[in-house]
């Protein structure tokens, strides 16, 4: 059995990457970031924070 996906908020997000919550809407806007809605928040996956870090490493 797999399991569960962890969940993180746009705000937790913001904190790990360093950049404001603003931002990262900009990002989800863009198509850049899937999110899930998961009651009234927005909360994106370890997996898809992964991939969009892979893709976008300096």
């Amino acid at each position: 059995m797999k399991p569960p996906a962890r969940f993180s908020s746009l705000e937790e997000l913001a904190s790990r990457w360093r950049v404001s919550v603003k931002t990262l809407r900009k990002i989800v806007q863009r198509g850049e970031l899937k999110t899930r809605r998961i009651g009234a928040q927005l909360r994106v996956s370890e997996g898809d924070i992964r991939s969009f870090e892979a893709l976008n490493r300096r």
